[in-house]
């Protein structure tokens, strides 16, 4: 008897939890939008409400709220009248790319269960992978730059994983015929390499791969491509120019088309321009941390997480 009270303690327990967790966060909201529950005083909605199935909304007219729901999708909502929360879910059908998708996860959960403890963030969100992204072939050791990664930069850091129990490597890079045009020993798991210097400032495609002296699984070659800097300069203008650049969901648009096409570094440095247009979001700021770990920019990252506001 004991054991089947306590089992339905427990199940009572669950249901109210369950029922407890909101569906829909509000992210923004213009105009006069109410909400309620059957039979409740109407109360204007704010930003940051979370939102449950027993209640509905009340739009009045040139009013407009955006909500985030719990499979991190966007959803405006702008028809005047009444709409019942239970018959939203049907509405959500776009799926967010890599980035938004990622700031809409803290905007909505964060509220729920804010974490301001860095290696409790990383766990939580990164866990114990090795990287978010394919950065080659095989083993998975070669870091950063990516397979097919773009740059202008006058400089890339090359990192790797270590598969030398003493960290001596032959780092070689191979032009675009097969040629070595970089051999270097380097006893670390980072190397930056000068485009000017050690590669004479010359555009085009490069591959790049690391071989640990005592052996070990090891990656194939992969690809680099160095591009003229008046060709990157354009990129983030002809975003903008084509997607808006003004609010920061088109902003962050822009930030997956460019991660996408393996302009990393100037994804890196456009995202970190809009964080610091938006000093108070939380949510930006850490999905920005989630990027710089993503690519192995451990100390960036950190450097970062210094500006999140209330941490512990």
């Amino acid at each position: 008897m004991k054991t089947f009270l306590f089992a339905a303690l427990c199940f009572t327990f669950y249901l109210c939890k369950a029922q407890a967790i909101p569906d829909y966060c509000v992210y923004l909201v213009k105009g006069k939008v109410t909400v309620a529950k059957a039979n409740t005083k109407h109360l204007q909605i704010k930003q940051k409400q979370l939102l449950y199935k027993n209640e509905f909304l009340i739009l009045a007219k040139n009013s407009e709220v955006t909500l985030i729901n719990k499979e991190d999708k966007l959803l405006v909502l702008n028809t005047p009248g009444l709409i019942k929360v239970n018959d939203l879910s049907k509405k959500f059908i776009t799926a967010s790319p890599s980035v938004t998708k990622s700031y809409l996860r803290l905007a909505f959960h964060e509220l729920l269960d804010p974490h301001y403890d860095l290696s409790g963030f990383i766990d939580k969100n990164v866990g114990g992978s090795r990287g978010g992204v394919s950065r080659g072939d095989g083993c998975d050791n070669l870091v950063f730059p990516i397979k097919e990664f773009k740059t202008a930069e006058n400089a890339i850091q090359f990192k790797w994983h270590k598969t030398s129990p003493v960290n001596n490597y032959n780092f070689i890079i191979y032009d675009s015929l097969a040629k070595e045009t970089v051999n270097l020993n380097v006893k670390d798991t980072q190397l930056i390499i000068d485009i000017d210097k050690d590669l004479a400032g010359k555009t085009g495609r490069y591959y790049w791969e690391v071989k640990g002296k005592n052996g070990g699984c090891e990656n194939d070659p992969i690809s680099f491509e160095i591009i003229n800097k008046a060709d990157e300069q354009k990129l983030v203008p002809n975003l903008i120019f084509q997607k808006g650049g003004k609010d920061l969901f088109s902003q962050l648009q822009i930030v997956d088309e460019l991660e996408r096409d393996k302009w990393i570094h100037t994804a890196m440095k456009y995202y970190a321009t809009i964080v610091q247009n938006n000093p108070d979001d939380d949510p930006l700021l850490k999905s920005y941390v989630l990027f710089l770990l993503k690519y192995g920019f451990n100390e960036e990252a950190h450097a970062a997480w210094k500006n999140v506001k209330g941490k512990s």
